[in-house]
């Protein structure tokens, strides 16, 4: 258990590194769990640290970190008992750097992953962002034909803040043919799913014009977001 990390904003303190800042200890023995927000452009106070607190200065924020562990094939766990303490003026969201899954801190009180075998380093991002910038949009929705080996439809558009995407493929009738991902937690910004041209079934779909609909709700759930654009597949 590494359990002496805290991040926060103080008015007293500033984003670079100053007195609110505390350098990580290294890792002692040959079992174990160690997290560590890590500032490689401190210059001779670069390293690893335990606490990062930053600037109270209005605009979002963001923490990045890593954690280590020499447990393989188990389970590792973050915890944030203390989020009560930040005001809901402010929407705070960890994200999986090798996933891209995104959770509302405040609606759940952990994140759990498998530390596998080989990979024993997870980086995430803790974002607080003002809750009056974050109204949930889509936008930038673009399809574009994979020829080929992989043939198939890369479908990308674009979040305004973290949410829960499912995005259905539609016929020309409006009936579902496949649903490329349901309940996925997604980053704000750019992501991408691919259609490989088949149902839910597997089955090859003829050529046609088919609708790309995508729904988005907020990690929070107060906001709901849907987007259709129709495509050309050919053949």
């Amino acid at each position: 258990v590494d359990a002496d990390n805290y991040l926060g904003v103080s008015s007293r303190a500033a984003d670079g590194f100053d007195g609110f800042k505390a350098a990580k200890p290294p890792v002692f023995g040959s079992d174990y769990v160690y997290l560590s927000f890590d500032h490689k452009n401190w210059g001779d106070k670069s390293g690893p640290y335990g606490v990062d607190v930053r600037s109270a200065s209005p605009g979002a924020k963001s923490w990045e970190f890593t954690v280590q562990t020499t447990a393989k094939n188990s389970t590792a766990m973050i915890t944030w008992p203390n989020i009560a303490t930040v005001g809901r003026s402010v929407m705070l969201t960890l994200t999986d750097l090798a996933t891209g899954e995104v959770r509302d801190m405040r609606s759940a009180s952990s994140y759990t992953w498998a530390t596998g075998t080989s990979s024993l380093t997870r980086s995430f991002r803790v974002d607080a962002v003002p809750a009056t910038r974050n109204q949930l949009v889509i936008s930038n929705v673009a399809a574009r034909m994979q020829p080929g080996r992989s043939a198939g439809v890369a479908i990308a558009f674009s979040l305004s803040a973290p949410a829960e995407v499912q995005v259905r493929i539609l016929n020309a009738s409006g009936t579902a043919v496949r649903t490329l991902t349901t309940g996925t937690s997604r980053a704000a910004g750019v992501n991408e799913v691919v259609w490989d041209l088949k149902s839910e079934q597997g089955i090859a779909l003829p050529a046609g014009v088919y609708t790309i609909e995508i729904r988005a709700q907020s990690v929070q759930g107060h906001q709901a977001a849907r987007v259709v654009q129709p495509i050309l597949v050919t053949r």
